[in-house]
């Protein structure tokens, strides 16, 4: 008994070890392990033992059954004297029990099929009966985007929530498998008509997709010669779909990790021209064929093929169906003209108005998940962030299009704003400091100790610290078993947060004011001022406006100041709007402001919502956030009870 006992023993420690190996695996660097199994090991013949006679039983008392609450849902109850069964029910709808990554590779691998293998990367798992070498690119690229799509959100200001568990992507050899598997498992793609060549399910949250360069039958699983990422990588691209194939990787993985890092609501009902759009945003082949075919550093290129299909579609109808496309719920190949004007109109937006177009995307997809969008609601949303002239924004969608046609290489300028980064911010800083002076020098010796002010969902070095940081960050991703590097902490939420009251941030401004002068923000020093980040084409904006204009009659001639932030791209349609609302306080111009080379004051102060309000007290620090309506009015009445 003894010998079984130790035999047993050992098969249960040999099993635990191929466990833990397995939760190691990491097929950046090292091969792949195949299925979780135990060697078979030649069972040792075992002499028989004299039976000895076993003594009579003894009636034992029925043990109790275990109880079924043990859970950390029952562990959220058990303040709760005697709890009930819909008690105990909630509490574990809340906070279901988390199985482990072992148990979730197991499922999967069970569920793939038995040729199936597995890799576990920082962000994802694969599960694959493709090439180790094919299944290794490709979760080269996955590491990439999901690096890639993190720089884009802090360029565009939106904040991000950590991954709860793994992504995962499932990779096919054929495409037969690949579609057996999508329509049987994902409902989104057993509807379509034109089945697509690889497929994000929302709901299932996975990816599917297969090896359409049929690598397996090349030489690239040659294990008897060692190959560089380069060799497998042109290898894999040179092949007749090997561009295809990178496209239909990034453009999926885009959407999965903008689903997974809170951009868009997975259970909620979200722009679909937008997350289409931003997928093809990202799929444009970046990089060198040596590095991987895709890496992207600080911008896109532009999407020729889409510029190809673009301008097919464009020829082929007279039709204008960019309100068909923006109202939406599905966008898909089965919708003639769908992904070229999806594609079209997030690059085009993208590139001109990036701000305006965060905003958009913070009240639409940031907020709280909806269960219905109505395709007046959808509409609404759009022309109050941009425009409701869609012949005029079609017009302009093909002359941006014809535009990279003949230019292409115009797509890949580097966003004005992480040009700005890291100047002026602390000049303004000192400013607030020393109210009495005049607004400091911007010079290059002024900015030799510039430090960005600390602001929610931004780096905080600015100029060559940025830069270091952004480097220590890509080490990180490039190797996250090092130590030397500190990790990013990441926001806990989708949104972008607005200043914390208690750091009472001091508020300075500076720019160039409609009238094309220099803003001097040291006049203000030692008055209430309220800032007002605001745009005409923006509906809540002007109905502030109107409500400003009565209470800055009420309240200047007792001490009250009002300074206005513009996000208008056309001046002229801007001072027609100041001039009909008469609005006497003076107004900077974001358009005016940038192209002198000043900071964005809306992304200094985080004005993603607009019309976005601060009163600043004397001392130049902020008094309130968002004060509007009634709740404005009483505070300026506590401020001034004289009036």
């Amino acid at each position: 008994m003894r010998a079984l006992s130790f035999f047993f023993a050992l098969l249960a420690t040999l099993a635990s070890a191929a466990t833990l190996q397995s939760n190691a695996t990491s097929f950046l660097s090292t091969p792949l392990f195949g299925q979780i199994g135990i060697p078979t090991i030649p069972f040792p013949k075992i002499p028989e033992l004299p039976k000895i006679p076993e003594p009579p039983a003894i009636p034992q008392p029925p043990s109790p059954p275990p109880h079924p609450f043990e859970t950390k849902a029952w562990q959220r109850v058990t303040g709760v004297k005697n709890p009930t069964y819909q008690e105990f029910e909630q509490a574990r709808q809340e906070e279901p029990e988390q199985e482990t990554l072992e148990e979730t590779i197991a499922k999967l691998l069970d569920e793939f099929g038995s040729n199936a293998r597995f890799g576990v990367t920082e962000h994802f798992i694969f599960i694959y009966d493709t090439t180790n070498y094919f299944a290794q690119w490709v979760a080269l690229i996955c590491e990439r985007v999901e690096t890639t799509y993190e720089k884009y959100v802090r360029y565009m200001g939106i904040g991000q929530t950590e991954l709860d568990e793994p992504m995962v992507v499932l990779i096919f050899t054929n495409k037969q498998d690949y579609e057996a598997y999508a329509t049987k498992n994902f409902t989104e793609y057993a509807s379509l008509k034109n089945k697509p060549i690889g497929f994000y399910s929302s709901a299932k949250n996975r990816i599917a997709l297969y090896d359409l360069t049929e690598s397996d039958k090349t030489k690239v699983e040659d294990f008897t010669q060692k190959r560089t990422l380069e060799e497998v990588a042109t290898e894999i691209l040179s092949q007749p779909k090997g561009m295809e194939t990178l496209s239909v990787i990034v453009h999926e993985t885009t959407h999965m990790v903008s689903y997974n890092r809170g951009m868009f609501g997975r259970t909620s009902k979200n722009p679909t021209w937008a997350l289409e759009g931003l997928a093809m945003l990202f799929e444009a082949p970046v990089g060198e064929i040596k590095d991987g075919g895709w890496n992207v550093t600080y911008d896109f290129e532009a999407n020729r093929a889409r510029i190809r299909e673009f301008q097919q579609y464009a020829k082929s109808t007279t039709e204008n169906a960019l309100r068909r496309v923006i109202t939406s719920e599905t966008i898909n190949g089965d919708v003639p003209g769908s992904y070229e004007i999806s594609w079209a109109l997030f690059s085009y937006l993208y590139k001109k108005y990036p701000r305006r177009l965060a905003r958009y995307l913070y009240a639409t997809a940031g907020m709280q998940p909806r269960d219905s969008y109505p395709v007046n609601e959808r509409a609404a949303e759009f022309e109050e962030c941009f425009t409701s002239d869609y012949d005029k924004l079609y017009k302009e969608l093909c002359a941006f299009v014809d535009e990279l046609e003949k230019n292409p290489e115009l797509f890949m300028a580097a966003p004005p704003q992480e040009e700005k980064k890291g100047k002026n911010a602390e000049n303004g800083k000192k400013e607030g400091e020393k109210k009495g002076e005049e607004q400091a020098d911007k010079s290059d010796d002024a900015n030799k100790e510039d430090v960005k002010q600390d602001e929610p969902n931004k780096e905080s070095a600015s100029g060559k610290d940025a830069e270091k940081n952004a480097e220590k960050e890509d080490k990180q991703r490039e190797d996250p078993q090092s130590k030397s590097v500190d990790k990013p902490k990441e926001p806990s939420k989708p949104v972008v947060s607005e200043p914390k009251k208690q750091d009472a941030p001091t508020i300075v401004l500076e720019g160039v004011a409609l009238d094309g002068s220099v803003f001097n923000w040291s006049k203000y020093s030692g008055k209430y001022v309220l800032v007002c980040f605001w745009a005409s084409w923006n509906k809540a904006s002007a109905e502030e406006i109107s409500r400003l204009v009565a209470l800055y009659d009420k309240y200047h001639d007792v001490g009250l100041e009002i300074v206005g932030y513009s996000l208008d791209d056309d001046v002229d349609t801007l001072k027609k709007f100041v001039a009909d609302y008469n609005v006497q306080w003076t107004t900077l111009s974001q358009s005016l402001s940038t192209a002198k080379k000043y900071e964005d004051m809306a992304d200094r102060y985080n004005a993603y919502s607009l019309p976005k309000t601060t009163l600043v007290g004397k001392d130049g620090k902020a008094l309130e956030t968002n004060l509007r309506g009634a709740e404005l009015e009483e505070k300026l009445k506590e401020l001034f009870p004289e009036q």
